[in-house]
């Protein structure tokens, strides 16, 4: 074989083992492949272009489960939208500000995994500005002075007692709440003097002067007036905590009362 001939076989072996090699290439991502745009094909229209995967982080900025598409905020800033099935946000659990990791080829979405935030928990107080259970929202007024709106369902509304003014307390992950405590709060209980003004058995009610000379009006079952052995003029023992009034003190007997208020 002369140098001409050989120099041939060398070229057509080198030929086709470039041939071999794409194919292969093809083989292992076949997703991954794209067809090259209309009008710029190549003259060969057997030849195919491999695009090679990328990363990309984005934000969740509405996901729609009727239409089956969620639109990002990719890192770059550019918005986009994309089809995700309705189950399949579900399972991701995509919501407004969630973070997602992407695996793309090109313009296509390979793969999509949704990024839990790794912040540290905090402990803040807030206060309830409004709550509103069929939305199944509540706004709170953090600590910080900022008001944000969170997500939480009526059931949990009612059960933690949510209403305008309450106070709670939030274990959050970075933007996130992690807990919500409804904080309830604990007057010690004081011991003052008192007399009694007028009683009233038929009622079931009683009038006390406390020592700083107001008067209130309580409810007291009339077996409890008689075991307290209870006239006008008594000298009783109230046990209060704040301003309400929780027990009666007469002749080393103590009976439980209703408060209903300053009279």
């Amino acid at each position: 074989m002369n140098t001409l001939e050989h120099k041939k076989l060398e070229s057509r072996n080198v030929w086709m083992g470039a041939a071999l090699a794409l194919v292969a290439g093809l083989t292992i991502a076949p997703s991954a492949i794209a067809l090259p745009e209309a009008g710029l094909a190549s003259s060969s229209s057997s030849i195919l272009v491999a695009q090679a995967l990328t990363s990309t982080t984005g934000t969740v900025i509405d996901a729609d489960t009727r239409e089956d598409t969620v639109r990002l905020r990719l890192s770059d800033g550019s918005i986009r939208m994309f089809s995700l099935s309705a189950q399949e946000q579900r399972q991701l659990g995509l919501e407004r500000g969630a973070d997602v990791m992407l695996t793309m080829s090109g313009n296509r979405i390979i793969t999509m995994t949704r990024l839990i935030s790794s912040s540290p928990e905090t402990s803040t107080t807030a206060t309830v500005v409004d709550a509103d259970p069929r939305e199944d929202t509540v706004r709170l007024r953090l600590a910080d002075g900022s008001i944000r709106m969170f997500s939480l369902a009526a059931q949990k509304q009612g059960q933690l007692g949510l209403a305008p003014g309450a106070e709670v307390m939030l274990t959050m992950s970075g933007d996130r709440i992690v807990t919500m405590m409804r904080m309830v709060s604990v007057q010690p209980l004081e011991q003052v003097a008192a007399t009694i003004v007028e009683l009233t058995p038929r009622l079931d009610r009683i009038r006390v002067r406390l020592a700083d000379g107001s008067i209130r009006l309580l409810s007291l079952s009339v077996q409890d007036q008689a075991r307290l052995g209870l006239r006008n003029g008594s000298a009783v023992t109230l046990t209060t905590r704040g301003n309400r009034i929780e027990t009666m003190t007469s002749n080393n007997q103590v009976a439980t009362v209703t408060d209903p208020g300053q009279s």
